[in-house]
């Protein structure tokens, strides 16, 4: 799968874990459930779209690699036994067209690895008398044109393989389209709860806004202002309090724990997170601190605008 379809892909599960992580908040809205119901059912074929894809470009590559193992190590042996034939005989001709040592074969694409094959094939069928005592007979060199046969099936295998996945490409991005319609109904729907659940609003909002990056380190980017005012506050600062991933935090994210915000304007990056649901705390003197939970996805962009609220005088320490 690419990587803008794997981000894409991405996005909507992340929509989809925010939804299902908050049931209840849009049931009172008469079209939700169908709503709801409709973008889990083409989530889910997005899901099987891209594991099709991706079983089959894994197992006809792994069946063409194999096939193409098999085959440089038939030539190999074939090309050590016509080449001490041609070197005890003196025959210089036939060394130069039959020789051949592993680092070429390895190096060599599949369609240079098969016309070597067939010429190391044709030496040996020529000059069969002449090598049968170096251990090859007519039943090998039938063999040996059963493994040949082989990877020619296996590459054309594979081309026909890379043109399902194209086939399945395009029906990948069409369910796209039909979840990305779904989901920008549900965006209107959500968006009526920005004053009433602005918690939940966030949630939605930044599994959403996801993009994709040139880099699988950039995690998240935002913002951190004064509720009242929309003045930015820099220097804040970020905590991570705790987190739900499959892997542990890399040296880069543990760098992260406590940050102080860089830039006039109160931007943020927080790097090398791995994918998994995040708390942090954004903490600034004279405001109240603010927990934030954040979504995040190897290799997506996350954007996040937090809004803290400043303290009365009297709670300020």
């Amino acid at each position: 799968m690419r990587k803008l379809q794997n981000a894409q892909l991405s996005m909507h599960l992340n929509a989809q874990v925010v939804l299902n992580e908050n049931a209840g908040k849009l049931e009172t809205i008469t079209a939700y459930p169908a709503l709801k119901a409709r973008i889990d059912e083409s989530i889910a074929d997005e899901q099987s779209l891209a594991n099709s894809q991706e079983s089959r470009k894994r197992n006809s590559t792994a069946a063409k690699n194999y096939a193409r193992t098999a085959a440089i190590e038939y030539t190999l042996d074939l090309s050590r036994k016509v080449s001490a034939y041609a070197i005890i005989a003196g025959n210089r001709a036939l060394l130069d067209k039959a020789r051949f040592n592993a680092t070429t074969l390895k190096r060599s694409s599949d369609n240079k690895l098969v016309l070597i094959f067939e010429t190391v094939l044709a030496c040996a069928g020529d000059n069969l008398e002449n090598v049968l005592e170096y251990g090859v007979t007519e039943q090998s060199l039938s063999a040996g044109a059963g493994v040949l046969t082989n990877l020619k099936s296996e590459m054309q295998n594979l081309l026909l393989s890379n043109s399902e996945q194209k086939q399945l490409t395009v029906q990948l991005e069409k369910q796209f389209r039909n979840t990305d319609e779904a989901l920008f109904t549900l965006d209107a729907m959500v968006e009526t709860m920005r004053q009433s659940d602005p918690v939940f609003h966030r949630l939605y909002s930044n599994a959403r806004r996801k993009k994709r990056t040139s880099t699988s380190k950039l995690s998240a980017r935002g913002k951190v202002f004064d509720a009242a005012t929309g003045l930015p506050l820099p220097k804040a600062k970020i905590s991570i309090l705790s987190y739900n991933s499959s892997k542990a935090l890399s040296s880069g994210a543990d760098l992260v724990k406590n940050v102080k915000i860089a830039g006039a304007l109160g931007g943020f990056q927080l790097k090398s997170l791995a994918t998994g649901t995040y708390l942090f705390r954004v903490s600034y003197a004279g405001y109240a601190d603010q927990d934030v939970t954040v979504h995040i996805n190897e290799g997506v962009l996350t954007r996040v605008e937090i809004q803290l609220t400043k303290l009365e005088p009297d709670a300020v320490q």
